[in-house]
């Protein structure tokens, strides 16, 4: 009983921490560039996601590699555009689209029978590569206009050198 409480008490401090939190984001996104984030994939959206990968990687599970995905685009592109419009329908994925595999790279340095130089990657399927490359590439545009521009890692047309001039630019105006 009384842990239940306590659980009670600390859900309700997260939820009004959480409160106080939203209310100071002053940045919103209208409600046309909110809809337009959830929009249904377009051919075209997805053939650009399926284009950025690079090539001669090792497939997943699957063991279809980007290049095929690219190659036939025009014979299964919308077959796969179906297959995801019914995932995000159903709020489920197939098996296959989040099913990966653990291998061993060694670090091509050290004895190989040392576990150490070796490192653990984990191969996906590249139809769910694409699907989460396109969910990705949703927000980029719009994401500029609600971070600050003090933050420029990781936001379309920012970029990372303009960090330490804004650092030697607030230090020279504390100093001033």
């Amino acid at each position: 009983m009384q842990a239940e409480l306590l659980h009670r008490k600390r859900k309700s401090s997260e939820r009004s921490q959480l409160d106080s939190f939203l209310k100071g984001i002053l940045k919103t996104l209208d409600p046309e560039e909110r809809e337009g984030l959830c929009a249904p994939f377009t051919p075209e959206e997805l053939h650009l996601a399926a284009t950025t990968f690079k090539r001669g990687k090792t497939p997943g599970s699957d063991g279809l590699p980007v290049e095929l995905y690219v190659e036939l685009w025009d014979r299964i592109g919308q077959d796969l555009l179906d297959l995801y419009e019914e995932t995000v329908g159903k709020g489920s994925m197939l098996q296959s689209l989040h099913e990966g595999m653990i291998m061993l790279l060694y670090k091509q340095k050290g004895m190989k029978e040392d576990l150490k130089n070796w490192r653990p990657i984990l191969l996906l399927n590249v139809d769910y590569k694409i699907l989460v490359k396109a969910m990705a590439n949703r927000p980029k545009k719009e994401i500029a206009k609600i971070i600050p521009p003090d933050q420029s890692c990781g936001i379309l047309g920012r970029q990372i050198t303009d960090s330490p001039a804004l650092v030697r630019d607030t230090i020279e105006y504390v100093k001033s």
